[in-house]
């Protein structure tokens, strides 16, 4: 098996995108080359802020869609519900939501769901069930 850049073996795809998309968004931050303060004003940063968000919600969306359970404080249809308003601008963006998602949200998903690829893969509890167990199956 080969090891991506997720760190995740045989993992089903759209699980490795939500991981890959939400280590980018977050890099925007742990970069900064997007602060709270270029966000509020830079168009540039804008577009880049909700492209980012824009991709973890499209595999929230797809995952949700095919009745993956990721656990608790992983809720996929918020996650797919933002991308969907943020894609079909139902009554404008709302900044601070973006803001809240990229700064605050998007770490925490980061971290869950790399505790969750990890489990089962050596690094923990081998028994443990693995968010890229054999028995997570194919999702497309």
């Amino acid at each position: 098996m080969t090891r991506n850049d997720t760190g995740i073996d045989s993992c089903p795809r759209h699980l490795r995108l939500l991981l890959d998309y939400a280590r980018q968004a977050a890099q925007l931050v742990e970069s900064g080359e997007v602060s709270r303060e270029s966000l509020g004003r830079s168009v540039v940063h804008q577009l880049a802020a909700t492209k980012a968000l824009e991709l973890v919600g499209e595999q929230a969306w797809l995952l949700d869609k095919e009745g993956v359970d990721l656990g608790e404080g992983i809720d996929l249809a918020t996650i797919a519900g933002m991308r969907h308003r943020m894609v079909h601008h139902y009554d404008g963006i709302d900044w601070s939501l973006v803001e809240e998602a990229l700064f605050e949200d998007i770490p925490e998903l980061v971290r869950r769901l790399s505790e969750l690829a990890t489990r089962g893969q050596g690094t923990r509890d081998a028994n443990a069930p693995g968010l890229c167990s054999d028995n997570a199956g194919e999702l497309g």
